[in-house]
C-alpha cells in the first residue's frame, strides 16, 4: 500500500540557506526519517542525541519544523529515499553532517539493513548460540534471520518438549526449561524423603508428614516412636543418634531412681510444688530430701524429671 512517507526534521535555531541536490530548507536538517501514520511527529524510540535537540529547541519555547518531503510511497520507495537522503546530508557522527541519525537509514517496520559484515557476525554467534542449545539437546526455534542480540528472547523447546523463550546470556547462567527445573527439585526431594523413611524405619520409627511438606535436612519433621510418642526433631539430629526425647527422658528418670538417685516420682511432684510456692531455698528443698542442690537445680531447669509436668 502506498500510504509511506519520507520527511525531515529542521532546527528553527539555525536559519540559513541549505541545499542538498534538489531539496532546499530554510532551517538546518538534524534528522531523516520515514514512516506513516503519525510516526512524524512520535518521538518514542528516538535515540539521545534526536531527543537532546529537541529538549534544546522547546528550552527556547520554539518547536522543530517538520516536512514531509514525499507522500503516497510504497515502504521500498520510502527506505531508499531516507538512505539517499542520510547520504547526501550527512551524519553527524561520522562527521559528515548535521544528522542525528545513527544508521543508514532502512530501519523500520522492514528491519534494520545491515552491512554484509554486521550480518556476517551475526551469523557467527547465531551459529555459536546453536551449537550451544544442542549441546545440551536444546532445539533452538528462533531461525537465523530473526536472531538480533544476546538479550533477545529466544524461542527453543527442551530435550522433555517444554517450550519457552530465553536470552542467550541467561542460558549461558544455566537458565534452562524451568517446567523442567522444577520437576528436578521435586525429584531431588522425592528422592531424599524417601531417604529420611529409610532411616527412621531401620530403627522403627515413622515420618508423619507427606513428600511434598519435605523442605530439607534443617527442618523439623515430624517423627513416631516404637512406643507411639509424636515429635519434632531435625533429620541432622536424628542421623547423629538421637530419638525420641520422651523416651529419653523415661530412661534417664529410671536411671535416676535406681544407682543415681533416692528420689520416686512423688518426691519429684513434691519438690516441684515447693519450687512452685517459692517459699524455700533450693538448698533447703536439697536438705528436706536428702540430694545435692545441683540436683533441685536440674529439677528446676527442667534437664530432669522434665516429662513430669506441674
Amino acid at each position: 500500500m502506498n500510504n509511506f512517507y519520507t520527511y525531515v526534521y529542521l532546527d528553527p535555531r539555525k536559519p540559513g540557506i541549505y541545499n542538498y541536490g534538489e531539496y532546499k530548507f530554510d532551517y538546518e536538517p538534524f534528522y531523516v526519517g520515514k514512516g506513516k501514520g503519525n510516526r512524524l511527529k512520535n518521538i518514542n524510540g528516538r535515540s539521545k542525541y534526536f531527543k537532546r535537540i529537541i529538549n534544546k529547541i522547546k528550552e527556547l519555547e520554539l518547536e522543530p519544523v517538520t516536512i514531509k518531503l514525499k507522500e503516497n510511497l510504497e515502504e521500498t520507495e520510502s527506505f531508499k529515499l531516507e538512505i539517499e537522503l542520510i547520504k547526501l546530508i550527512g551524519k553527524k557522527n561520522l562527521k559528515e553532517g548535521p544528522l542525528t541519525n545513527l544508521v543508514d537509514g532502512g530501519e523500520g517496520s522492514s528491519g534494520y539493513i545491515c552491512s554484509e559484515k554486521t550480518l556476517e557476525k551475526l551469523r557467527k554467534k547465531y551459529s555459536i548460540i546453536k551449537k550451544g542449545f544442542e549441546k545440551i539437546d536444546y532445539k533452538l526455534l528462533t531461525e537465523e534471520k530473526d536472531y538480533k542480540n544476546n538479550k533477545q528472547k529466544l524461542e527453543y523447546k527442551c530435550p522433555r518438549g517444554h517450550r519457552g523463550s530465553i536470552s542467550w546470556n541467561n542460558f549461558q547462567r544455566d537458565h534452562g526449561c524451568p517446567i523442567c527445573s522444577n520437576i528436578l527439585i521435586h525429584e531431588k526431594q522425592r528422592k531424599k524423603y524417601l531417604d529420611v523413611h529409610k532411616e527412621a524405619n531401620k530403627k522403627n520409627y515413622k515420618i508423619l508428614m507427606s513428600d511434598g511438606e519435605y523442605i530439607n535436612a534443617h527442618q523439623k519433621l515430624k517423627y513416631k516412636c516404637p512406643k507411639d510418642h509424636k515429635f519434632l526433631m531435625r533429620r541432622n539430629d536424628f542421623q547423629q543418634g538421637k530419638g525420641c526425647p520422651i523416651c529419653f527422658n523415661e530412661s534417664r528418670s529410671k536411671k535416676m531412681r535406681g544407682k543415681n538417685s533416692i528420689l520416686i516420682i512423688q518426691n519429684i511432684i513434691e519438690i516441684k510444688l515447693l519450687l512452685k510456692e517459692g517459699n524455700l531455698f533450693q538448698r533447703e528443698i536439697a536438705d528436706i530430701f536428702y540430694v545435692k542442690r545441683k540436683t533441685i537445680s536440674d529439677i528446676k531447669n527442667n534437664k530432669i524429671w522434665k516429662y513430669i509436668k506441674i
